[in-house]
């Protein structure tokens, strides 16, 4: 008698275990893990299946049964939903258009040089829309714009891909004191998709606006404003002007030396800035991490399930999936954060307020400087590390565990609320959790 296969018990197990990791990690994005990964759903369905079978023959067992016709439908619907999926993760090379586009997969690369020059004296707006590659702008003291590179086309033969790159060629047109660059990037009789690699200089006073971008981008030495937006990995340097960006698909941003402010907005796996002047917004789903250093204006950070605001940030900034560190930063701030997070919070001056659902909460309070803080958590420890000498008026209170005071030398106080009284113009620490500890420790 043929026994059941054990690949459905073990792929229930499987999606239990994903959903557990969502519960943990709300932030982690599945539908683009699944997207990027749902062949290998099928590779260890199948490998697991010649396991069974090979196992059994050695073993003289009964083999698993065959599979019938559900799992030749489950197998058609796997692909189907994640052909899709990619399609709409990855729009700029979507899988199903690939019987439309043999060239992509058949063809071999055909290198082109390409360059292209404008005179801008009478531009002082640039415009560069659908370019798909790398690229590198800088700023400089001229009054041109040059655009050197190669441009790369990969089809069967060489006849098609000279057509797709005449098609393609890069077209500027001037009016009204801006200059647009488009920088086709499909052949569209072909379908056949063309890839740049280039360099790119113009005058640095000139507003640079990029639209439609796919690829990696380099922007350095520009002082006037800068707006981005397609799905692209963008690093800044030394940027005079404000800088915009709206972007997709889970890329890096790296800004540093921006004289002005920043306004982000999109899905970002990872952003880090320093040496900001101006204000920050960042607005989306910030998946993984986010680094602040030396950052002059207001900074607005909102995710999904978690939201920062602060008047500066002279220290640090690590923001992780689990976990916040600040440092040094300029109140009134307040961090709430709906996931589990492991938050520190260090030499803050002004007013702060932290609340949390989940996780701990760790506070370092400098000598001076501070008015106040509030730390409220629903299931999670407090720590706040003080100096005993400090004048400092605090109310504790934990309604499902215990308050230590460990500042005394003699033994620590335990109860479920703690006060701690001080003068009118000593700051304020104000603690509470509905299942936790809270622990009053000395400072380092």
């Amino acid at each position: 008698m043929r026994r059941k296969s054990l690949f459905a018990p073990l792929a229930i197990i499987a999606l239990g275990v994903v959903l557990l990791i969502r519960n943990f990690y709300s932030d982690l994005s599945f539908g683009r893990l699944f997207a990027d990964y749902w062949p290998w759903l099928l590779i260890g369905w199948g490998a697991f299946r010649l396991i069974e079978d090979g196992a059994a023959r050695l073993l003289d067992r009964p083999a698993p049964r065959a599979a019938g016709g559900g799992a030749v439908v489950l197998a058609l619907a796997l692909c189907a939903a994640g052909s899709v999926t990619h399609a709409w993760h990855h729009k700029e090379a979507a899988w199903f258009e690939l019987p439309w586009q043999l060239e992509e997969v058949l063809g071999d690369e055909h290198e082109y040089q390409m360059e292209h020059g404008v005179d801008l004296a009478e531009a002082s707006e640039v415009v560069l829309n659908g370019y798909r590659g790398r690229l590198t702008i800088r700023g400089d003291d001229s009054s041109a714009l040059r655009l050197r590179g190669s441009k790369i086309v990969r089809a069967v033969d060489s006849a098609t891909a000279d057509e797709a790159r005449t098609v393609t060629e890069t077209v500027s047109s001037l009016e009204d004191g801006r200059l647009v660059i488009t920088a086709s990037s499909t052949a569209q009789r072909r379908g056949i998709r063309v890839r740049r690699r280039g360099e790119m200089s113009l005058p640095r006073g000139a507003t640079l606006r990029i639209e439609d971008y796919s690829g990696e981008l380099e922007i350095e030495d520009i002082d006037g404003p800068v707006s981005v937006s397609g799905s692209t990995s963008v690093e800044l340097r030394r940027i005079g002007g404000d800088v915009n960006a709206k972007l997709r698909g889970n890329k890096k941003l790296i800004a540093e030396d921006l004289a002005a402010g920043l306004d982000l907005d999109g899905s970002m796996r990872q952003v880090e800035l320093r040496r900001v002047k101006g204000p920050v917004r960042l607005e989306g789903n910030l998946l993984r991490q986010v680094e602040m250093e030396e950052v002059d204006g207001r900074i607005e950070a909102i995710s999904r399930r978690r939201r920062l605001l602060c008047a500066g940030l002279p220290g640090s900034l690590e923001w992780e999936s689990g976990s916040v560190k600040l440092e040094r930063p300029n109140g009134p701030l307040k961090l709430e954060t709906k996931k589990p997070s492991q938050i520190e919070l260090s030499e803050w001056t002004g007013e702060a307020e932290i609340v949390a659902e989940r996780g701990r909460i760790k506070l370092v309070p400098s000598a001076s400087g501070w008015s106040g803080i509030r730390a409220r958590i629903q299931r999670g420890d407090i720590e706040a590390a003080l100096n005993p000498d400090q004048n400092i008026a605090i109310e504790a209170e934990s309604e499902r565990g215990e308050v230590r005071n460990e500042l005394l030398a003699e033994s620590p106080e335990k109860d479920s609320e703690l006060a701690i009284e001080a003068s009118a113009a000593a700051p304020r620490m104000e603690l509470h959790t509905r299942r936790g500890d809270i622990r009053l420790v000395r400072a380092e």
